[in-house]
């Protein structure tokens, strides 16, 4: 298992191509065990490298379905990757940026390592925000990886940009949420009410999840909840711009 970390934090360092680990499509325990040998090592200067919340991944019973699996699955997110509206990024920084539309959940206050109920993770949430996902998935759409493939490669995060409007939970109407996102002078791709699941289970489930792996939610991280469109692979410069309605806008500049 060493090995393999080291080779995947090496890949993930210098924006190599995906490659197939080997791993069993439903051995998601000794995928998170890559993926936290991984994190380990990308984490080498914690002032850099913080763990500044997590994302949530295949929570929907479409994916349930397509990768055999019965809960979602989870990856850290790096602080020094969580951006305002606003960021400018290098394209050429990714191998295969791809983009996702999402609700973040900011935390006001820890939550357990065990037995999390509804009623705790919904009173932990702080406020929404509109988010962009940033992965750099490195051409893995090519190999249709399993998801304990995905999970070993830290489900290709490498950051979020977050909107500036603060909704509180009780204002959140996720049935109806409007999102229309806009890919430089293109067309806007719209849905309504497409949340995969709802950000308080997102959050319920995942502070289970970590616990049950010896981690935790803490106040001020976040949580991405799921895209809410199918994922964008960006292929030119140019401004990316979200409108989530009462969540307000994000944009990022891509040069």
């Amino acid at each position: 298992m060493n090995a393999l970390a080291e080779r995947i934090a090496d890949d993930i360092r210098e924006s190599r191509a995906f490659r197939l680990s080997g791993l069993n499509r439903l051995d998601l325990p000794q995928a998170y065990a890559v993926q936290d040998a991984v994190v380990d090592r990308l984490a080498s200067d914690p002032r850099a490298h913080a763990i500044g919340g997590y994302k949530l991944a295949f929570n929907k019973q479409a994916s349930f379905d397509y990768y055999g699996i019965t809960e979602p699955c989870s990856a850290p997110v790096f602080a020094n990757r969580i951006l305002p509206s606003g960021s400018s990024l290098r394209l050429d920084s990714y191998r295969q940026l791809v983009i996702e539309p999402e609700i973040a959940a900011v935390l006001g206050e820890d939550l357990p390592t065990s037995a999390v109920t509804i009623e705790q993770a919904g009173n932990a949430i702080s406020h929404y925000v509109a988010a962009f996902e940033l992965l750099d998935v490195r051409g893995a759409f090519d190999f249709d990886p399993s998801a304990a493939e995905a999970v070993a490669q830290g489900v290709y995060n490498v950051g979020a940009v977050l909107g500036k409007t603060r909704l509180k939970p009780e204002n959140l109407e996720i049935s109806a949420l409007p999102v229309s996102l806009i890919l430089g002078g293109a067309e806007p791709m719209e849905a309504r009410g497409a949340a995969p699941q709802d950000p308080v289970d997102a959050v319920c489930w995942l502070a289970n999840h970590l616990g049950a792996r010896g981690q935790g939610l803490k106040a001020g991280m976040i949580v991405l909840c799921g895209t809410h469109l199918p994922a964008q692979t960006i292929r030119q410069t140019g401004v990316l711009q979200l409108d989530m309605g009462p969540l307000g806008r994000v944009e990022l500049a891509l040069t």
